[in-house]
């Protein structure tokens, strides 16, 4: 199973272990379903809008918050999925 990483980098909502533990088991779900490579890592960062907008802005180039990222699993050089 991949490693799967939950990151609570805000404050506005309170994160406890009921619900690491369900981000988790969703995620675990999700992963199996999807046939994801033993060695992959699944990583889910939680922030606030301040946050997601400085990333939006720094990846997609749109000053403004947004509700997801993501990120594709294999990038080459060149920004190009792999």
């Amino acid at each position: 199973m991949p490693e799967i990483i939950i990151s609570n980098l805000q404050d506005k909502i309170k994160i406890d272990r009921d619900v690491e533990g369900l981000l988790d088991d969703i995620l675990s779900f999700a992963i199996s379903r999807e046939g994801t490579p033993k060695e992959a890592e699944v990583s889910v960062a939680l922030v606030d809008n301040g946050y997601i907008r400085e990333l939006n802005h720094n990846y997609r180039f749109i000053d403004a918050p947004t509700d997801v990222l993501s990120f594709a699993m294999n990038e080459s050089s060149s920004g190009e999925e792999g």
